[in-house]
């Protein structure tokens, strides 16, 4: 019964706290992946709209790019070196498949996994932790079997991948969180994806000098592709 209680709970929390929504954000964003004993580590500043769905992602480092995704997945990367832009149209690219997005709207209590096709089949209480277990739609034919996402204090800490073979096949775990005025966001992101049983791909994001609302100041908020860039394929 208080297991039953705790979920109930947990429901009433994240309906009341996915309001407000922020309007802009910005922050600094590094990604290291490990593979194979080599290191590779990527830069980029983050730039998120939330009147217009619109993210923008300015690489620093290896390369010198831009990302524009948008709510309906018209995508432009753009190389100012070259004055080259690529448009793009995908689902996948849409701004609201992109992790970063669920914690700015405060859609936690998932991450996005109705939105990737997930069904959620069963919620429980073990301690201090909400697990809640999703699967993939029948017609996906998805080799993923189950997803857990599991939350502590009402933030996600990690969430755990099984394949259809029955083992573990991503880990991703949510650290370091920090408040800000209308969400959560975890200062930290760790995946590992097991290729097999004894080899994976680790890779760590860090967030750090997030700025919101007035504060998120930039002239990428309203940044727009040369109309003279040469379109590429």
């Amino acid at each position: 019964m208080r297991s039953f209680v705790f979920v109930i709970l947990s429901i009433i929390f994240f309906a009341f706290y996915s309001q407000p929504e922020v309007d802009r954000v910005c922050l600094h964003m590094v990604n290291k992946t490990l593979k194979n004993g080599k290191t590779v580590t990527v830069e980029s500043d983050i730039y998120y709209k939330g009147n217009e769905r619109k993210m923008l992602t300015r690489f620093t480092k290896p390369l010198n790019s831009i990302l524009i995704n948008s709510a309906t997945g018209e995508s432009q990367i753009f190389d100012p070196s070259r004055n080259e832009v690529q448009l793009l149209q995908h689902d996948f690219l849409k701004t609201g498949n992109n992790l970063l997005y669920f914690f700015f709207t405060n859609q936690i209590q998932n991450l996005g996994m109705k939105e990737a096709g997930y069904i959620l089949v069963n919620t429980r209480k073990e301690g201090n932790s909400l697990i809640s277990t999703y699967q993939p739609k029948p017609e996906s034919k998805s080799e993923i079997a189950k997803v857990e996402v599991v939350h502590e204090n009402f933030a996600p800490i990690y969430s755990v991948f099984y394949n259809t073979s029955g083992w573990i096949s991503r880990k991703i775990y949510y650290s370091d969180y920090h408040t800000f005025e209308h969400f959560l966001l975890p200062g930290r992101i760790t995946e590992i994806s097991f290729i097999n049983p004894k080899d994976s791909i680790i890779s760590r994001t860090i967030f750090s000098d997030v700025k919101t609302g007035r504060l998120a100041v930039s002239e990428y908020f309203d940044f727009e592709v040369p109309k003279n860039a040469r379109v590429v394929k």
